[in-house]
């Protein structure tokens, strides 16, 4: 009875002190991505002046067409701009005005900044991390987005051909495309259409994207994918005014220099998070 008695003391001494030291053991931090985080799918944030960004949670899909997708996970949330970069929004930066006097432009502050590179869109990015670090947490940059990154962004959450569904006939609510810009050469009016399931619009449509990605025919799945490392043109995504609904759809890529200047391209900014 004694020795049972004097095990019950040692244990319950011992469970004494491992309680007592769990209960000063110091919370473990969050990560870094969560405090800059948005609390829901679609979240809008205006992080820089007259520029609105939607949240794009961590996930996972399948990124491609049904008879050639590619599991893909994201680890990380990111910020996606809510529309194509406009001309204002262009000019407020940088000062400048790339498409001035040149084919397919209709000026306009709220229309799409078009006959922009890769490089401009890198440059545009470069000036706002330089510009608008304070707004930004520790690890998070303005950058083009990933090619991963806008397809996840443009399906929020669906696996249909278009973020709206396979009905190729409702494509006028959501994006500019040729049959509803006829005779009228030029991009038009950003964010005027219906938004995607995460408050996105113009995913569809109106101009090309510039993503970060070296172009490879075969697309490169698994977790967090960057591109190849290397190659000579980028990928560029959504379609864009002069081309048919099968063109704008989320599976839709394409690719150019980095230097191409073209009336059909433009691009859209993420805030994604990088580490220190």
């Amino acid at each position: 009875m004694r020795r049972a008695a004097l095990l019950i003391c040692i244990f319950g001494l011992l469970f004494s002190v491992t309680f007592a030291q769990a209960k000063k053991k110091p919370k473990s931090k969050p990560d870094a991505p969560s405090k800059f985080a948005g609390k829901k799918a679609g979240e809008g944030k205006e992080l820089v002046a007259g520029m609105k960004f939607r949240w794009c949670p961590p996930g996972a899909f399948n990124m491609g067409p049904d008879f050639d997708a590619i599991p893909v996970t994201l680890t990380s949330g990111f910020w996606l701009g809510e529309t194509e970069v406009t001309q204002g929004q262009w000019k407020k930066l940088m000062g400048t005005e790339p498409w001035k006097d040149l084919e397919a432009v209709r000026e306009g502050d709220d229309h799409p900044a078009n006959h922009i590179s890769y490089d401009d869109a890198l440059a545009f990015c470069g000036k706002l991390n330089e510009q608008e670090r304070s707004v930004l947490q520790e690890g998070w940059s303005f950058s083009c987005p990933t090619e991963a990154q806008w397809e996840y962004a443009c399906r929020a959450g669906t696996t249909t051909k278009f973020s709206f569904g396979d009905d190729a006939t409702k494509f006028g609510d959501y994006g500019w495309y040729e049959k509803n810009t006829k005779g009228e050469n030029y991009p038009h009016s950003a964010g005027a259409k219906k938004p995607n399931g995460w408050g996105l619009k113009d995913m569809h449509g109106n101009v090309w994207e510039w993503c970060s990605d070296w172009y490879e025919y075969k697309r490169i799945g698994g977790i967090n994918p960057q591109g190849p490392k290397s190659g000579k043109e980028r990928v560029y995504r959504s379609g864009c005014w002069v081309v048919d609904a099968e063109y704008c759809e989320s599976a839709m890529r394409s690719d150019d220099l980095p230097t191409t200047k073209s009336r059909l391209l433009g691009f859209r900014v993420a805030v994604v998070f990088s580490g220190k």
